[in-house]
């Protein structure tokens, strides 16, 4: 879930913080679950696997403390210092019934809970990545997926220079971080990276991640295959 931080009041980060704030990733995964391709709370990488991110430290990210309601009054507080209490926006969705659909539902009904209201708006395919590529949306469910664990494929997505950079946010912080780790050899400095980069990535998107059965994840949209080059970013 990305919000369009080239359209106000998204370019704030206090705006960004509160929406993910809102979400109760937890009891949201056990709801979801039972209706949708939708698994266990995830970071970067899918739990179980080597570069997975323990859930202790999910929980000290931002939307990830199981605190619910002392993130959505942290949530309102955001909202009203960046002056944008009423927010009111359109989500834009992909009109597909798994997971894309009552993944959108459940977003809206996190968000109302903090004073958002947020209206539906899914497409199909072809119009959803149109709208994505545009940047013809306000906040948007997009869906990084893996087949593989990979650290690199999945880092590509939080990139400045990504093709896929739908926010486009602009995190050199997170350039840094994926350069290095191509430049490293071992599972151990690799998997440092991703916990890294998780919590860089919180700071500039508002990302929801759930492991999805199927899949690597439950992120599913198209990336460049080369991925991003590992150069300087203003």
């Amino acid at each position: 879930m990305t919000p369009n931080e080239q359209k106000k009041p998204y370019d704030d980060k206090r705006v960004r913080k509160a929406l993910t704030l809102a979400l109760d990733r937890w009891e949201g995964s056990k709801a979801l679950s039972r209706i949708a391709l939708i698994k266990e709370v995830a970071g970067i990488q899918v739990p179980g696997t080597p570069f997975a991110t323990p859930p202790a430290e999910l929980e000290k990210l931002a939307g990830y403390g199981r605190d619910v309601n002392a993130n959505r009054a942290e949530a309102k507080r955001l909202l009203k210092e960046a002056g944008a209490e009423n927010l009111s926006f359109t989500l834009l969705n992909r009109a597909v019934p798994q997971p894309y659909e009552p993944f959108g539902i459940w977003l809206i009904d996190q968000w109302r809970q903090i004073g958002v209201t947020a209206k539906h708006d899914t497409r199909e395919t072809s119009a959803w990545f149109q709208a994505l590529r545009n940047g013809d949306f306000e906040v948007a469910v997009t869906a990084p997926c893996n087949s593989i664990v990979e650290p690199d494929l999945d880092i590509h997505w939080f990139l400045t220079t990504s093709p896929v950079n739908y926010g486009k946010h602009k995190d050199t912080v997170m350039d840094d971080l994926y350069c290095g780790s191509r430049a490293r050899s071992t599972p151990r400095s690799a998997g440092g990276c991703c916990g890294s980069s998780r919590s860089a990535s919180t700071t500039r998107k508002c990302t929801s991640s759930w492991a999805s059965s199927g899949t690597a994840s439950c992120r599913t949209a198209r990336r460049s295959a080369a991925g991003p080059s590992c150069r300087a970013t203003s």
